[in-house]
């Protein structure tokens, strides 16, 4: 292997395909931006990265959570302003009239209103709760408690069930009024699965042939998939994926590196300069099973020299 130094950076970015596009153009000063009458700078609303790249490669811009983290100023979500919950209401009537029911309450995402690319409330706008009123004397026995919720994500259903008293029906008369099941709905969390890891600064700076490169900088690991200790994303769910390697270098240098997935080469890259900077991606789309890993490595001895490296990326978007 050649003597040389590397330098490289990760962006494993797996997130689900959504949100808008914003104008990419900018001509707002970069560290602030000012209100729309220019008199007011605006503080702590700053990019984190290179969001020109993050952009034009994976459209940051598109999903509002990502660019408010990492490109604030940049994809213009300065004055983006996240709903917080209202004052409960009052507690309504309970839902019986004798014996045990339920009664509920709600609040409103108004305190303030989500704008300009905010946050949701998080949580229930609705609230139940038990009320027990006199004995019924009809023959009915006790609600029972309500079931889990039907599913684990999105709407589902709640059930409960009672019990005709037959010996006090048939006292009064007849059988029991009413229905001996209910159902209420149930919100759980959104289904949307969301994994998305960002990371970059090799611990070495030269590379030879098989060799893993091991990412240390971590910004982003929502999924906990990369594991910065040796280099290697683990797929925490099922699905398809589309991972890209963009590297660059100058200097009369050559760099090789490849995508691999259990140690097989999906795709390879050779970026080569001669006194000027070059640049390359590749993108490799595959099937991972939760636990199966994918991680960049060299795929031939390279031939770096001190200050050669520009950039190198590394990024991973599940994509169904």
């Amino acid at each position: 292997m050649a003597a040389g130094q590397f330098t490289a950076c990760i962006l494993l970015l797996v997130v689900s395909v959504k949100g808008f596009v914003v104008d990419e153009a900018m001509t707002t000063p970069k560290g602030f931006v000012v209100d729309e009458v220019m008199t007011t700078p605006k503080v702590n609303c700053v990019n984190t990265d290179n969001c020109d790249f993050l952009n034009v490669t994976y459209h940051i811009c598109n999903d509002v959570q990502l660019a408010k983290e990492h490109c604030k100023l940049f994809c213009r979500l300065c004055d983006a302003v996240d709903g917080h919950w209202s004052d409960w209401g009052q507690w309504s009537g309970c839902d019986v009239s004798c014996g045990k029911g339920t009664r509920s309450r709600v609040r409103s995402c108004d305190n303030p209103v989500p704008t300009h690319g905010g946050d949701d409330c998080a949580g229930s706008k609705d609230e139940h709760d038990v009320c027990v009123l006199e004995s019924c004397p009809d023959g009915w026995d006790n609600w029972s408690a309500w079931s889990s919720c039907t599913v684990t994500c999105g709407q589902g259903l709640k059930n409960r069930h009672r019990a005709c008293n037959a010996t006090m029906g048939t006292m009064l008369g007849g059988g029991c009024i009413g229905n001996d099941q209910e159902q209420i709905a149930c919100n759980m969390t959104s289904c949307d699965v969301v994994v998305l890891f960002y990371a970059r600064s090799p611990t070495d700076r030269s590379i030879s042939s098989n060799e893993k490169i091991m990412y240390v900088t971590v910004t982003t690991n929502k999924g906990g998939g990369y594991n910065s200790s040796n280099g290697v994303f683990s797929a925490p769910h099922n699905g398809l994926y589309l991972f890209t390697s963009h590297t660059c270098v100058y200097g009369s240098n050559y760099a090789y590196t490849g995508i691999v997935k259990e140690g097989t080469v999906l795709q390879q890259s050779a970026s080569r300069s001669i006194n000027y900077e070059e640049c390359n991606s590749i993108q490799a789309a595959v099937e991972l099973g939760v636990g199966e890993r994918v991680w960049v490595q060299g795929t031939s001895t390279s031939t770096l020299y001190e200050d050669s490296f520009l950039i190198c990326s590394f990024s991973g978007m599940l994509i169904n």
